[in-house]
């Protein structure tokens, strides 16, 4: 008979905020889940069983996401990724690979750019390289989405509330997800969505500057263009271009969202790039 897999969830006090986070049980080396905007992480909980019985899986509520606190103006990219540098330190004893979807997968660039001593490799999935703010940002296919929970979130309400204003924004979505983003939704500050679009998160975010001084093994997987990946062809070149030691993996079939439409297919890319090293 299979063991059950048992997620405990804990907190970390740091000086600004408290953070949520969630664990498997101790397995392998860390490995350390970061979750995109309006997300929490429970956005990875269909992977976790699998991954955790290689690796002894962590995964993180953002700031002003999930159970961890909001904070005032405090959802600076750089700021996710000093509460992710104070965790890796003060809850781990071994660098831990980096697992991070869309705004998780920036914040863990930015963290094995300023930390190396704290990753021991990234998987990066669907980064926002290059389109995180001005008309670029505008561009993607995701934005129209993330005014809308911008909304939904700023009148607020319960799970159950906001759901009749999620189908309506999705049009005939997936009823699982669906259930899944109302609860995350109901769950995060507004705040962090409005510094996002406005740009006030991002503006001091280099992506090369943070490419370029990544040396541990990386792989970035990016989905497809015109089913609204946020990593076109000239970026995924460009990033490559940056990076001493990356395997970039394109995923047919899926846009953005590849863990939560392919959760078997991520693991296990994850773990035959992960097998080399």
């Amino acid at each position: 008979m299979a063991t059950e897999y048992l997620i405990s969830e804990h907190r970390l006090k740091l000086d600004e905020v408290s953070l949520n986070y969630a664990a498997g049980p101790k397995t392998g080396g860390p490995l350390v889940m970061l979750h995109g905007i309006t997300n929490w992480w429970k956005s990875f909980e269909s992977v976790m069983p699998e991954l955790g019985s290689r690796w002894t899986a962590h995964a993180l509520d953002l700031r002003g996401h999930g159970q961890s606190s909001h904070v005032s103006d405090g959802y600076r990219w750089s700021e996710f990724a000093k509460d992710t540098v104070a965790f890796l330190k003060a809850c781990l004893e071994e660098p831990a690979i980096l697992v991070g979807h869309s705004l998780g997968a920036n914040i863990a660039i930015e963290v094995a750019a300023t930390a190396p001593e704290a990753v021991r490799a990234l998987i990066l999935e669907e980064p926002v390289l290059y389109a995180h703010r001005g008309e670029r940002q505008q561009a993607l296919f995701i934005f129209p989405f993330l005014q809308g929970y911008e909304r939904i979130a700023r009148v607020g309400g319960s799970a159950d509330e906001m759901l009749p204003a999620l189908a309506e924004l999705h049009n005939e979505p997936n009823a699982e997800a669906l259930r899944g983003k109302a609860n995350s939704l109901s769950l995060m500050d507004p705040d962090a969505l409005n510094m996002m679009l406005d740009g006030t998160a991002t503006d001091d975010y280099d992506t090369d500057a943070y490419l370029q001084r990544i040396k541990c093994p990386t792989l970035l997987l990016r989905g497809e263009p015109a089913l609204g990946s946020a990593i076109s062809d000239d970026d995924a070149a460009r990033a490559s271009a940056q990076m001493s030691n990356v395997t970039v993996t394109p995923v047919s079939g899926v846009g953005h969202w590849i863990l939560r439409e392919r959760p078997q297919e991520f693991c296990e890319m994850v773990v035959r790039f992960l097998d080399e090293f």
